[in-house]
């Protein structure tokens, strides 16, 4: 791992574009949230993008699982020093590399700010040697996901057409705003029958975001329910390996190709590990 590293390195001396970074988060669990990521990832890499995934759920990841991989370290072994993070980082399937996160560890999910800043100064090394990140939040609002997904260029919420669910999505769209108003967040509707449910959802909840927080979100695109998905994850393997042509893979490629086009958004000007110090100190 650590040649593949070097190698990704060298590359990069010459590209100076700053790594991308892309939170996917949700209000709860069980929505999809690490499909998502994890499949976003290979499809993204599958078509030539410098792609990492970070497995960010500090106590309960998982995004090893999703992709049949068995680390033997992980962040908590570069929290504690143990390990630099090209010895953590595993390569997954189209090329995409993996930074696995702890499961199990309590102690991962309420890291202290030394900890914290450990941390920050090692995933740092990622500049440049990346097009894109992604990171694979925890569900929920807690100090530690909140400061991700503020520090992050661009926000994905993943959600269900489900009340609980739509209510979950909105309540993380209210802290994030109240933070910061001018956040990049965009809705993306999972497990839908298709594109008229998807759009009537999303329109819904956005009237309700402009009313009572006046703030715009965006409409990511939508995943349909497909049976592929569920038959996927039982296997330990990413439903758009193994099934490509089925519903949900051609969904999650459009997604794919349209979020690795150029963002509208100009670049912030301090790279995401310092502006993760800064949300970590705030919150």
């Amino acid at each position: 791992m650590q040649d593949q590293a070097s190698k990704l390195r060298r590359t990069a001396t010459a590209t100076a574009k700053r790594l991308r970074t892309i939170a996917i988060t949700s209000g709860k669990g069980g929505v999809g949230k690490t499909s998502v990521a994890v499949n976003l990832g290979l499809l993204m890499a599958g078509d030539g993008h410098r792609v990492a995934l970070l497995d960010g759920d500090m106590g309960l990841a998982n995004v090893d699982v999703l992709l049949g991989l068995t680390p033997k370290f992980t962040l908590r072994h570069v929290v504690e020093g143990q390990k630099d993070l090209s010895e953590i980082m595993l390569q997954g399937p189209n090329g995409l590399y993996v930074i696995p996160g702890s499961r199990g560890v309590e102690a991962m999910a309420q890291l202290s700010s030394a900890e914290q800043a450990q941390l920050l100064n090692r995933l740092g090394q990622l500049e440049g040697m990346f097009d894109i990140l992604l990171i694979d939040t925890a569900a929920g609002i807690s100090p530690n996901v909140l400061s991700l997904i503020l520090a992050a260029d661009e926000a994905i919420v993943v959600t269900v057409p489900e009340p609980t669910s739509i209510t979950d999505a909105y309540a993380v769209i209210k802290i994030l705003s109240r933070h910061r108003a001018d956040h990049r967040t965009g809705i993306l509707m999972n497990m839908v029958e298709g594109v008229s449910q998807a759009e009537e959802v999303f329109k819904e909840l956005q009237r309700v975001i402009r009313h009572f927080l006046n703030v715009e979100v965006g409409f990511v695109g939508h995943v349909l329910r497909d049976e592929c998905v569920g038959r996927a994850v039982c296997e330990q393997k990413p439903f758009s390996i193994c099934f490509p042509y089925a519903r949900a893979s051609r969904s999650l490629q459009e997604l794919a190709r349209s979020l690795a086009e150029p963002s509208q958004y100009a670049p912030q000007s301090e790279a995401f590990w310092g502006r993760m110090v800064h949300w970590s100190s705030v919150l």
